[in-house]
């Protein structure tokens, strides 16, 4: 039989952030499969979901912040719009900055200010208008509408069609400005091949092809592998700390309250999170035994595999916190935490030392979450 503070000890540790305080749970924030914001509806203030699906297609006088597998904004936002996910879809419109991160995503609306867009594949339609800058990198990229300022790109394979206020900047394997294609500045790039230009795609500035290094374009296999490293630790950090501000954005008591009870109880939240890590997936394969009990075995698996990245964030926090202690400088949460990304990053980049930071760092920010949200399950 499980034990049932044990699985209560699970479930809690695994839906920590819903238990913050009932200001940071209020009806602006909103977790669950399928989160939508209907047609009419006006909300007041930023607006923060989370879920199998994101729909925005009602008003948001305020920022958004959206992730999910599907994101889809086809409603107005008066703010910025800071969306994660599978596929993202901005149809409607963003009056202040966009900022969108995901496998495939697709603008066809207004953007007030600037565009910053990372994503495997990136599609601008002939429908979008960015009313400011565009930084987008991608694997293949397809440009069309209206930017009214410079656009900046990196990808595989890009093709732009769009009509741009200012200059563009390319770098790619592939660049081409299709017959649609209007840039009222300078064109330039870096690419190994020429940029194909169609003869009715118009440059009014200068075409400048930059010279790729050498030593971009013979990489042996130990540069390759080097690189392919590089990318994985950027990625890493850019994914961690922008979780990690969301949550702090979304939570900030609780995410204080984790962090101070690790800097408190520093033994006790070793040992609950050895506890735990130990525990979780013994009681989900024990579930999993049963017919009954296997969505909730998969479930809780599932979400245990998340909370080993999410926690890393509270253990940044409370190095970051322990940092501004000895130098006595008051700093807002956020930079603590980025404080202690950087000091994370920095340790786990060195040989043999990176193997034992990142498990005790699980283990600190496991026991602590379950230390500093045992109340609340009590509750």
């Amino acid at each position: 039989m499980i034990p049932k503070l044990s699985l209560l000890i699970v479930l809690m540790l695994l839906m920590a952030p819903a238990y913050g305080s009932g200001e940071e749970r209020a009806g602006r924030t909103h977790f669950g499969k399928s989160i939508i914001v209907p047609a009419g509806t006006v909300i007041e203030g930023d607006y923060a979901a989370a879920g199998e699906t994101v729909q925005i297609s009602g008003t948001v006088n305020g920022d958004v912040y959206a992730a999910g597998r599907d994101v889809l904004v086809d409603g107005v936002i008066n703010g910025d719009l800071l969306a994660v996910g599978g596929m993202i879809t901005v149809s409607g419109a963003v009056s202040e900055n966009l900022r969108a991160a995901g496998g495939h995503i697709v603008i066809s609306g207004t953007i007030g200010r600037n565009s910053t867009i990372a994503g495997a594949n990136v599609e601008i339609t002939q429908a979008a208008m960015l009313q400011g800058e565009l930084l987008a990198a991608a694997g293949d990229m397809g440009v069309e509408g209206r930017i009214a300022r410079n656009a900046r790109m990196a990808a595989r394979d890009a093709t732009v069609s769009a009509r741009i206020g200012g200059s563009l900047t390319v770098a790619a394997k592939s660049v081409r400005l299709a017959s649609n294609a209007v840039v009222e500045k300078h064109f330039r790039y870096w690419s190994v091949a020429d940029a194909s230009i169609d003869q009715q795609a118009t440059v009014l500035g200068r075409v400048i092809r930059e010279q790729v290094p050498e030593s971009l374009t013979a990489w042996n296999g130990g540069r390759l592998l080097a690189a392919l490293w590089f990318s994985l630790a950027l990625i890493n950090f850019t994914s961690t700390l922008v979780l990690g501000l969301l949550l702090i954005h979304l939570f900030p008591t609780n995410t204080e309250r984790i962090a101070s009870t690790m800097a408190q109880r520093p033994a006790a939240s070793f040992l609950w999170g050895v506890t735990v890590c130990m525990l979780t997936p013994i009681l989900a394969a024990v579930l999993m035994m049963t017919v009954i009990g296997i969505p909730l075995g998969v479930l809780l698996l599932a979400l245990y595999l998340t909370s080993l990245y999410v926690v890393r964030i509270y253990v940044m926090a409370c190095a970051g916190q322990q940092l501004v202690a000895w130098s006595s400088r008051p700093m807002q949460l956020s930079w603590t935490f980025v404080s202690g990304l950087v000091l994370y990053t920095v340790l786990r980049l060195i040989p043999i030392v990176g193997v034992f930071v990142s498990l005790p760092a699980v283990f600190f920010g496991m026991g602590a979450t379950v230390l500093a949200n045992r109340t609340n399950i009590g509750r």
